[in-house]
Parts: C-alpha cells; sequence; structure tokens
C-alpha cells in the first residue's frame, strides 16, 4: 500500500479495526516516510456526519461542539470561550491575536469547515475579517441562522478564483477528515496572501506513546493520524515555513488529563454507532473532582493542584510545549 499522502510504502499495523458505524471495519496503515498512519479503505465519510448530527446530544467528543454553537453568542469574549475550552482554539487565538499586533491592521481570515460557525464568529467579534466555508449547505444555513452572514457554501477549490488573498486560512481539526489532504493544502497555499499563513490544527500522534495505533477518533470519521514529523513533511512539500505552537500557556492554565483513546484491541469490538445509526457508546460524567479542577483553573492554581494530585493518585496531566493537538502555523514561501 502507498500512502496517499507522500507516495511511499506504508506497512499494515492493524486488521479490521472497527469503524465509526457497525460493522464497518478498516485497515490502519503506518508510513515510515511521512511518520502518519491512514485508514483504509478511505469512503464512508460523507454520511456518517448525517447520523451523527442527527443524534449529536448524545454522541460522545460531539455533544460539545453543539454546546458551543448555542453558548458561544452569550459570552462576553466569544473567542476567550473557545480558547478556554480546547487547544486547537487557543491556538488559534494566540497565533491570531499575535500576528494582527504585529501587522497593525485587521486581518482576513478563511475558516475552512466552518460548520457549526461557533469559531468564525467569535473571531468575527474579536475584530476579524472572516469568513467561513463549508461545503454542506445544511451547516452553513444552521450557521447563518445563528450567526450572521458570515459563511459560504462552498468548497476550498472554489474559491481559488479570488485569488490569494487571505492573511490567515484556518484548518481547524479538519485535514484528520479529508481523504486528499494533499489537494486541501495545496488549495489552501493558494488562497492564503504572499507571505500569509495556513494554521493547521489536528490530533498529534507524536504525544502518544511508540507503537500505539489509532489513538483518534474511528474511521471514517478520521482518515488520518498526524505526527510532527507528518506536519514538517507537509510543510515541505508547499515550500512553507513550518513552526509548531508551543501549547506551555494552555497546560499551565488547564487542568488537562491524559485522556487516550481505546486501543485497536477494543476499538475492534466498540462501534460508536450501531447498523440503524444509534448511539451505543453513552457520554460519560465528568471525573468525581472536577469541580476542584476548574477552580484551580479560576484561581490560577492548576499546576498546583496538578502536582499534588500526580503525588497522590499516580494520574498524569498534560504539561510542557507539546500535548494531544498539534498546531502547525505555515507560513507562506516566496512565489507560491
Amino acid at each position: 500500500m502507498l500512502c496517499p499522502l507522500c507516495g511511499s510504502d506504508a506497512v499494515l499495523v492493524h486488521a479490521g479495526l472497527a469503524g465509526y458505524q457497525a460493522p464497518a471495519r478498516f485497515d490502519v496503515y503506518d508510513c515510515g516516510l511521512c511518520g502518519a498512519e491512514f485508514s483504509w479503505p478511505m469512503s464512508g465519510g460523507e454520511a456518517i456526519y448525517e447520523r451523527i448530527y442527527r443524534s449529536i446530544k448524545s454522541i460522545p467528543g460531539y455533544s460539545r461542539y453543539l454546546s458551543y454553537a448555542e453558548n458561544v453568542a452569550k459570552q462576553a469574549s466569544p473567542l476567550d470561550y473557545l480558547a478556554n475550552k480546547e487547544e486547537s482554539y487557543w491556538a488559534t487565538a494566540v497565533t491570531l491575536r499575535a500576528l494582527r499586533e504585529r501587522s497593525g491592521r485587521q486581518l482576513k481570515v478563511l475558516d475552512v469547515g466552518s460548520g457549526m460557525g461557533y469559531l468564525t464568529y467569535a473571531l468575527h467579534r474579536d475584530g476579524f475579517d472572516v469568513k467561513g466555508v463549508d461545503v454542506s449547505r445544511k451547516a452553513v444555513e444552521t450557521a447563518e441562522a445563528r450567526f450572521g452572514r458570515l459563511f459560504v457554501c462552498s468548497s476550498l477549490e472554489d474559491l481559488l478564483h479570488e485569488g490569494p488573498g487571505f492573511d490567515v486560512v484556518i484548518l481547524n481539526q479538519l485535514v484528520e477528515h479529508v481523504v486528499d489532504v494533499r489537494s486541501l493544502l495545496e488549495n489552501a497555499v493558494k488562497v492564503a496572501s504572499p507571505s500569509g499563513r495556513i494554521l493547521v490544527t489536528t490530533p498529534n500522534r507524536s504525544f502518544s506513546r511508540n507503537g500505539a495505533v489509532w489513538e483518534t477518533d474511528l474511521p471514517p470519521v478520521h482518515y488520518w493520524w498526524f505526527s510532527e514529523r507528518s506536519l514538517e513533511y507537509i510543510s515541505g512539500h508547499l515550500g512553507c515555513d513550518l513552526e509548531l505552537f508551543d501549547f506551555s500557556g494552555f497546560y499551565s492554565a488547564h487542568y488537562v488529563r491524559e485522556n487516550r483513546a481505546i486501543f485497536p484491541s477494543a476499538n475492534a469490538r466498540r462501534h460508536f454507532l450501531d447498523s440503524n445509526g444509534e448511539p451505543c457508546i453513552k457520554l460519560q460524567p465528568p471525573p468525581m473532582d472536577w469541580w476542584l479542577e476548574r477552580l484551580a483553573e479560576k484561581v490560577g492554581g492548576a499546576g498546583g493542584y496538578r502536582t499534588v494530585r500526580e503525588s497522590l493518585t499516580g494520574e498524569r496531566r498534560i504539561s510542557g510545549k507539546r500535548g494531544r493537538v498539534s498546531c502547525a502555523i505555515l507560513t507562506k514561501g516566496v512565489g507560491k
């Protein structure tokens, strides 16, 4: 099997991984050159989201997106609200605000795969000239009903005729969902302005232990699991400079457990949707000390609370520059 990203030989590392919906199963391949894992066959993703969003309130992981969409407009600072929820939004907020401060002007931003629209809206409220783009007409209509006319139903390829005009192109938790990730990224570079940035966030394979297999959402929700080496390959292929975002600030201020996805031996028996598209894994309640964690964050004591809990329980919390999410800031090269 050749890797669809770099074209090199990939090795089968797990056969028969459970798909997100029963009874589908997928094989998992590991590319030694670009450091990516990918699932095969790469098909079925278009239909799975309709089933997920039909039962979104009961789907582990996805229910939180609905909560963000319902609550973001109620916040004094919607972007800060999102930034304090997850690493990818934190990286987006910090990066775009820093670029705006350095440039001294309003930035033109494209949010690709805008989905429910809450990130696009939060960026708009923070003063960015932002457009959300999504291929789903239903998603765009729903987002416009909530947040106004900030969105367009289109593919990134359809925007190429507008030329390279965006200071920042955001691909937030998107590349792992896309079959032809090379074309997506190449088109992102084409619509970015000269010296523009492409901001890519994705689950971080490099954070997992050596030998880990597919500790990310089951296919066909995720087709890819990228490492930091994958991001280095991508930046080289695109002719872009690469900066990996430093998450130290997020993990020092937020109490994040090292919760990992189910390993393949368990995944092989655990679809998230049954054959009728109904949820078959229940939402898990928050840990018993959840309120103590949130209190520690509010008073600036997350680091101290982490140290005490680790010494008493042996449970590890994430700290340092790298974590479960990667954020690659790609700067467009001259002539691209």
